[in-house]
Parts: C-alpha cells; sequence; structure tokens
C-alpha cells in the first residue's frame, strides 16, 4: 500500500483526510433515473472511483421487463474523460478493468438497498497476487487478504483510524501484528500517523 498527498485536491472528503488518499480505496457509486416511454427505460450511472486518479464514469440504457423485442440490454460505455471498461449487473456485481489491466470487482451490500450500494470485493493487478477483500460495514472494517498475509483496515466517522498488519491464513490477532494509528482535526485534515513502535 502507499499513500499520496497530491492525488486529489485538498477539499476533497476522503478516509485518510483532505487531500490525502490510500492505494487501496477503490469505490463505485451507482444510481439509476426511470425515464418515461414505451417501456420505461432505465438510465443507470456508475462512477468508479480510482485511489490515485480521477473518476471514470459509465452509462447505459437499460429496459426492465418487458423488453422491447430483439433488443439485446446494451453495454456500459465510458464518459468523455472515461478510462477502462465497467461490465456486469447492478443487481449482481460490477467488475472495472482499469487500462493499466488492473481488475477490481464490486459487490452490493446484503441485505440489498435502493440504489444498490456496492462494496469493494477484490483487486488484481497485473503480474501480482489478488487481493480479496472482506467488509464489516457495521463494524467500520474492511480486510484486504492476499498470500497469507492482511490488512485490517477500522474506519471510525468515515475516517481510517488504525490499520493492522498480521499474517497468517486466517487473518487472526498474533505478537507479529504491527499497528498504524491516525487521528484528525475538526476540519477534517489528518493530524498524526503514528506507526508500530521499534522493535
Amino acid at each position: 500500500r502507499h499513500y499520496a498527498s497530491n492525488a486529489i485536491p485538498t477539499s476533497t472528503p476522503s478516509p485518510m483526510g483532505k487531500g490525502w488518499r490510500h492505494s487501496l480505496d477503490w469505490k463505485v457509486q451507482y444510481r439509476a433515473i426511470q425515464q418515461a416511454g414505451t417501456y420505461n427505460p432505465l438510465a443507470e450511472v456508475a462512477i468508479v472511483r480510482r485511489p490515485l486518479g480521477t473518476p471514470v464514469s459509465f452509462q447505459r440504457l437499460t429496459f426492465p421487463p418487458p423488453a422491447p423485442p430483439n433488443v439485446p440490454q446494451p453495454s456500459w460505455t465510458g464518459g468523455a474523460y472515461g478510462a477502462g471498461g465497467l461490465s456486469g449487473e447492478a443487481g449482481s456485481s460490477l467488475l472495472y478493468t482499469d487500462d493499466d489491466g488492473t481488475r477490481v470487482s464490486f459487490e452490493p451490500v446484503s441485505p440489498p438497498t435502493n440504489p444498490p450500494t456496492f462494496v469493494l470485493k477484490r483487486i488484481q493487478r497485473p503480474g501480482e497476487p489478488e487481493i480479496t477483500v472482506d467488509t464489516n460495514v457495521a463494524a467500520g472494517t474492511m480486510t484486504f487478504s492476499s498470500t497469507g498475509k492482511c490488512l485490517v483496515v477500522t474506519h471510525t466517522s468515515g475516517k481510517v483510524s488504525s490499520v493492522v498488519s498480521r499474517s497468517g491464513a486466517n487473518c487472526t490477532s498474533g505478537a507479529s501484528d504491527q499497528t498504524w494509528s491516525y487521528t484528525y482535526d475538526g476540519a477534517s485534515c489528518l493530524r498524526t500517523a503514528t506507526g508500530p513502535a521499534p522493535a
């Protein structure tokens, strides 16, 4: 993982405070607007927010049953500032493929919401092991696991409050844990970052 302080404007909110973002902070925002017409088409918009890049927007016009005859459901198309491609359905999962080959998948939260809310599920960078993501919305934690190691990221009031690095297949707490802690000021700016104590 890594952090960047020049990837987003200082006024943009983020889990690391204004002006900071970490390299695992992938998100997708989805909305749908019912259109008037014979078949009541549904205008869908998905915005993929990349950790250290600009957001990418996609859209498509779909038809709920009964769909017009001989009209297949369309693919997602990128906007004027788009990069990469998007596939999948809002009711199941969405897969974003960045221009550099990074593949990122999102799944709807359970129980489902309307409109659907998605959580990060997998990150596959070219030539690197896959990272799986387990999100516990109630606890405010996201666990990133890969090749016997994991990071447990805890959020408090929407901000990253701690990151714990662990080893082991089950990502259980142990003597080798390393913890980083973060605090923020009243303006939601990163105030302190404290790493693990020296061995």
